[in-house]
């Protein structure tokens, strides 16, 4: 039996792969930090917190120049809904709204859940182990 057939590995496994997704939409902001009119992205609270089933969004690149390349719309791998930050008290005076010591917290908590998560994935593997040695 594949270990995703498990509900607690594919629960694990789900967790894992939005704390992925999330590092990299916060790696995107950092990126554009200094980037004029760039707003902050995130995934759904309600997405972080386990109580939703997820969201369909699309990524749409603002075109600003007819010489820029042609966006191409990017969908999250697992249907998770972007925000986009409209905090108007933290623009900065190229017009964005990324703040890097807010954005730099964002990295760590997911870092910390991710180890959270991967954690429990070893422990459980661990007790299905053992669990298989004592049987056998």
């Amino acid at each position: 039996m594949p270990f995703n057939d498990i509900p607690v590995f594919k629960a694990l496994a789900q967790r894992l792969t939005t704390l992925s997704f999330r590092q990299g939409l916060l790696a995107r902001n950092l990126a554009n930090i200094q980037t004029p009119h760039q707003k902050a992205i995130d995934i759904d609270p309600k997405a972080l917190s386990g109580s939703s089933q997820g969201f369909k969004h699309i990524i749409e690149l603002k075109k600003t120049n007819a010489k820029h390349i042609s966006s191409q719309n990017q969908t999250s791998s697992n249907g998770l809904k972007i925000t986009t930050s409209k905090d108007k008290d933290q623009v900065t005076i190229q017009g964005n709204n990324i703040a890097l010591d807010d954005q730099l917290q964002k990295v760590e908590e997911t870092r910390l859940a991710h180890q959270v998560a991967t954690m429990l994935y070893r422990k459980n593997h661990d007790l299905i182990r053992t669990a298989l040695q004592v049987k056998g």
